[in-house]
């Protein structure tokens, strides 16, 4: 068991379920009713934060988004699929997602702060954190769990999540130079680096979960075991693979199994007539069988 399991299994009974919406709903109420100066007693700023007001190390979260129709809309637009995710990885771990967001981007403000001042000499940027960075980098967490999976990008474009993170990603890289550009380094720093530390904390969790699922490797023969000794292990492990070789999970559209494919996760639709049991990929794309 890793850290990311170890960390979900300690909060699993208090783990939410569909955690996103609440978040979301966090996130257009601060969007529509935090303003003006109330923003300043909520940022986070690390130079107030050593000065006593540690308050801000977790109020950042309230940081209003935009309160434009189509930001509230993206933001709503992003329940389905933070669900999507916690269907395939678990409740306690799409918490755990959320929580480590937070955590990589405090820590990750913290070393800003720092070396810009050692750089610099004097001068300390804080980064200017938000829930919604952390929420938008869902869709490329569930782009990476189910690439094949077709979504409307803009309501209207059908496009594949697999494609949909390389054009988030793109976006991102380009919103970030439009912050260099509008100034310097320190406007990039300010705004632009709290998009880099919410696509670093998906790519920390992803390789974390599919780690766990990853085969270990054996290395006895490096550790003063004979070559009998390990050739008797690995004709014992051919055996016992031998044995597992019926599937327990089989997609009804394209035949993929849990054998062929042990990473992926299995489903049963409940709209479907009988059992009819899909992969990640077809679960929300399929025709549903109507007897």
């Amino acid at each position: 068991m890793n850290w990311f399991d170890k960390i979900s299994q300690k909060i699993e009974k208090i783990a939410i379920s569909n955690i996103t919406a609440y978040l979301v709903g966090i996130c257009i109420i601060s969007s529509l009713f935090f303003k003006g100066s109330m923003i300043g007693f909520l940022n986070f700023n690390i130079t107030l934060i050593l000065k006593g007001e540690v308050w801000r190390i977790f109020t950042w979260l309230l940081m209003p988004s935009g309160s434009d129709f189509l930001t509230l809309l993206f933001l709503v637009f992003l329940i389905p699929f933070g669900r999507g995710v916690e269907n395939i990885i678990g409740k306690a771990r799409m918490n755990t997602f959320y929580l480590c967001g937070f955590v990589t981007s405090v820590l990750c403000g913290f070393i800003q702060y720092f070396i810009t001042y050692a750089v610099t000499g004097g001068a300390q940027i804080s980064p200017n954190l938000a829930l919604y960075n952390i929420l938008t980098s869902t869709l490329v967490l569930m782009g990476m769990f189910m690439p094949d999976t077709v979504v409307q990008l803009y309501f209207v474009i059908p496009i594949k999540m697999k494609y949909m993170i390389v054009f988030y990603i793109f976006i991102s890289f380009i919103q970030m130079y439009e912050y260099y550009k509008i100034g310097n380094i320190g406007v990039l720093l300010f705004q632009g680096t709290p998009i880099f530390y919410a696509l670093l904390n998906v790519f920390i969790v992803f390789f974390a979960i599919k780690r766990k699922n990853r085969p270990r490797k054996t290395y006895g023969a490096f550790y003063g075991q004979s070559d009998f000794s390990q050739k008797r292990k690995e004709g014992f492990s051919v055996v016992k693979n031998t044995k597992e070789q019926t599937p327990r999970h089989k997609c009804a559209v394209c035949g993929k199994t849990d054998i062929d494919s042990p990473d992926m996760v299995f489903r049963y639709c409940s709209r479907c007539n009988g059992n009819y049991e899909y992969c990640m990929d077809h679960l929300y794309t399929h025709q549903h069988i109507v007897k």
